[in-house]
This record gives C-alpha cells, structure tokens and sequence, in this order.
C-alpha cells in the first residue's frame, strides 16, 4: 500500500487475513477508515497500525481468532472511540494492551477466553466510559485492575468465573452505574 497515500478507506472485511505487521499499513498515512472484520487474524503485533495516525475508524476486530494482543499494537491510534474486540480467543490482557487509544470511549471484550487481566492493563483509558467483560473466563478482580478508568459510567462482567474481588471501586468516585 506505500504508493496510496491519498486512500481514505480500506476494506479488507470477509477475506482470509491471519496477520498484519508493522508494516502492513505503512505509507497509508492518510487512511481515515479500516474495516477488517471477520477475517482469520490469530494476534495483533506491536506497532501494527503505527502508520496510521489519522485512523478515525477501525472496524473491528470481532469474530476472528485474536488470542493475543502485544503491548503497543495501537500505539498511535489517538483518535479511535470505539474498539471491538468481542469474539475472540483472548486469554489475556497485559499491561500497555491499550496504550495509544487516548480518547477511547466504548470497549468490547466480550465473549473471548480472558482469565488474566494484569494491574494497570485500563491505566491510560481515561475517557473510557463502556468496558464489557461479559462472557470471559475471569475468576480474579485485583486491587487496581480499573485504576485509570476516571469517566467509567458501564462495567459489564456478567457471565465470568468469578471467586475473588478485590477491586477498588473507591477510584471511580460518583460516576459508575
């Protein structure tokens, strides 16, 4: 893609994709709109969409077969609100997942196989407002797992393993339902 520098949108949805790298998108610095849903992508490598600074629009990231997402891998994605991650294979959520998605609002994680969620994995999602766990495999809720989620108004984590639940909601203040 390194001679489209004037493409605004890519659809690459329903195809046979199982892996995009840190080049993939390079030269697409111009590119407003990606959809890649239901394609075959196994992981989403670090700096994966790092060319991609003015991506307003990543649609998305369900039904595919995700069972890891690296640190770093939407470092630079600054104006995504909305990020689906829902039916998947994730297992876990690692410190620095996140990172670069300053201004997300809305994120599903919904029915994957997540049991471990490292502290601090929530830290720089600041305006995170919707954060569906629902249907995962989570038996433990640390201390600090929502540290950073200062607007949170939605946690979702109906239909996990849970046995332990340390979490802090005194982080929140008045802005949980």
């Amino acid at each position: 893609f390194s001679d489209q520098v004037n493409l605004l949108k890519l659809d690459l949805s329903y195809n046979r994709i199982d892996e995009f790298n840190n080049r993939t998108f390079n030269g697409l610095e111009n590119l407003r709109d990606l959809f890649i849903q239901e394609n075959y992508l196994k992981r989403i490598q670090s700096y994966t969409f790092f060319h991609l600074k003015n991506l307003k629009t990543l649609n998305s990231f369900d039904y595919h077969k995700i069972s890891f997402i690296e640190p770093k891998a939407f470092l630079s994605l600054k104006y995504i609100e909305n990020l689906n991650l829902r039916q998947n294979l994730l297992g876990s959520l690692v410190e620095n997942t996140f990172k670069g998605l300053k201004i997300l609002v809305i994120l599903f994680l919904n029915k994957n196989h997540i049991q471990f969620i490292e502290e601090n994995v929530f830290k720089e999602l600041e305006y995170l407002e919707v954060l569906d766990m629902s249907h995962n495999r989570i038996q433990f809720l640390n201390r600090n797992i929502f540290y950073g989620l200062k607007n949170i108004q939605i946690l979702n984590f109906y239909n996990n393993f849970i046995i332990k639940f340390e979490a802090n909601f005194n982080i929140f203040g008045s802005t949980i339902r």
